[in-house]
């Protein structure tokens, strides 16, 4: 999914190692709230990390561009 985004974006896309999102958040702020970290930023610090970024191929980038040009021609027709 990284890398169909960065070549459809043609910028590099990366990722954290958490899925759960919201309520990750929520289960951070918690911990917070208890005393298990200081403060967000120390509890973020402590479970989240970057994975490496996707990088876009340029001629995938290209080909997607193309054709959301002609998305972009024909859609009022």
């Amino acid at each position: 999914m990284r890398q169909l985004q960065a070549e459809v974006f043609g910028i590099p896309v990366a990722t954290v190692n958490r899925e759960e999102g919201p309520a990750f958040g929520a289960a951070l702020l918690a911990a917070v709230g208890i005393g298990a970290f200081s403060n967000i930023a120390a509890a973020a610090r402590a479970t989240i990390a970057r994975q490496p970024a996707a990088v876009a191929s340029l001629d995938a980038h290209r080909a997607y561009d193309e054709a959301y040009a002609r998305f972009r021609e024909s859609y009022h027709a």
